[in-house]
């Protein structure tokens, strides 16, 4: 059997920050990043992973879902046992 992972490709941190206009303290409290890991992002001591080049992306594409689907005051309750 032959796999395939999909990931998407990288994408600049930087650019997508830049493009909410947002400083990176107010970015990573936004999108829940801590702030080292983003700075460390920006500044090519590490990459993201898999999931938040894919939150990155997100971001990139539609910031307002990620805001939204974020919105601890719309919180689903959770299952019943």
């Amino acid at each position: 059997m032959i796999a395939k992972v999909h990931a998407p490709r990288p994408i600049s941190v930087r650019e997508v920050r830049d493009r909410t206009k947002l400083s990176q303290e107010a970015f990573s409290v936004r999108y829940g990043l801590d702030l080292a890991t983003l700075r460390n992002w920006e500044q090519g001591r590490s990459e993201p992973d898999a999931a938040a080049n894919t939150l990155l992306w997100t971001i990139s594409r539609n910031p307002e879902a990620v805001e939204e689907s974020l919105d601890m005051e719309d919180e689903v309750a959770a299952p019943s046992p």
